[in-house]
């Protein structure tokens, strides 16, 4: 099933929750801590950025640990907390694209 989304007021709700989530993970190292314990892929993972956009911004290790761990964050923040319909909705577009080669996008 689909629901109709109010998308403004989803919008502002996630902004502030990914905000304040952005705030603590701001305030702590655990995250790169546990990035390095875990050793999750750093070298793939540094794979996805090329280096003349690392090189020319000055981006250090540890903030790009940093902003992967809040990237993980926020996919398992929206995933356990979101309501049922857009987790479902979610996982059947994904299923969707896993299945299929072709996605035909109705309007």
């Amino acid at each position: 099933k689909f629901y109709k989304i109010n998308s403004i007021k989803y919008f502002v709700v996630f902004t502030f929750l990914y905000f304040i989530m952005l705030l603590l993970l701001l305030h702590t190292y655990w995250g790169i801590k546990l990035l390095r314990i875990s050793q999750v892929n750093c070298i793939s993972l540094t794979n996805f950025l090329p280096i003349f956009i690392l090189k020319h911004f000055k981006i250090t290790r540890d903030f790009f640990f940093h902003l992967i761990y809040f990237l993980i964050n926020m996919f398992f923040f929206t995933c356990f907390y979101l309501n049922d319909f857009i987790l479902s909705a979610f996982y059947q577009l994904l299923r969707l694209l896993i299945s299929s080669s072709k996605v035909h996008i109705t309007k």
